[in-house]
């Protein structure tokens, strides 16, 4: 039987349809929060580098002569219908991401209106 890797402490693992929190990004008084939402799994973005997926993958396969798969990324569909994107944001439980808000101003922010794998922001230690 294969070992399973060790997890870091602290990470919970997060299964497809569970409910979750995303947080643009925060300080210590104010949360910017996307919202809340349902973690719909691991999937290919949209586009990579500013390139279409299917451009992207295509110049991949040119350049290295075999069929490439582009990297997946947690998509997130949130309650009010936006999508956003792991790496756009710090994420996690519904619950955990209260906890950390803690009681700190929350402000509510729209998604990013495009995908870009350039947007996301470093998690703050503050979060």
């Amino acid at each position: 039987m294969a070992r399973m890797p060790k997890m870091a402490e602290g990470i919970i693992m997060t299964k497809n349809g569970a409910r979750v929190g995303a947080i643009r990004n925060a300080d210590t008084s104010t949360v910017y929060l996307f919202g809340y939402g349902i973690y719909d799994g691991d999937f290919e973005p949209p586009s990579l580098f500013g390139q279409p997926i299917d451009e992207w993958k295509a110049e991949a396969e040119k350049a290295m002569g075999r069929a490439v798969d582009a990297p997946l990324n947690p998509r997130i569909t949130l309650d009010d219908g936006g999508v956003v994107w792991g790496n756009q944001c710090w994420w996690g439980p519904e619950e955990q991401i209260k906890k950390k808000i803690s009681k700190r101003e929350v402000v509510i922010v729209s998604p990013p209106r495009y995908y870009s794998c350039g947007e996301g922001k470093e998690l703050r230690k503050l979060i």
